[in-house]
């Protein structure tokens, strides 16, 4: 998973690994949340980069709005 850097599903694997609630999941489900969780991070990793590419002078989120 390093070599293809997939490295949300790499994080996302070894944390099943040490649950042993995800053992009793299908195959189908657990590669469904190793997918899922590798798509959330890439998500994360284009916004931090977008974010600080586009060198707004206050950080502020939507929850901060009243």
């Amino acid at each position: 998973m390093r070599a293809l850097k997939l490295t949300g599903m790499l994080e996302a694997w070894e944390l099943q690994r040490e649950q042993p609630q995800t053992h009793d999941l299908s195959f189908d489900e657990r590669l469904a949340l190793l997918v899922e969780r590798e798509v959330l991070h890439r998500e994360n990793r284009r916004l931090t980069r977008l974010l600080k590419a586009a060198k707004l002078r206050v950080n502020a989120c939507v929850e901060d709005i009243d």
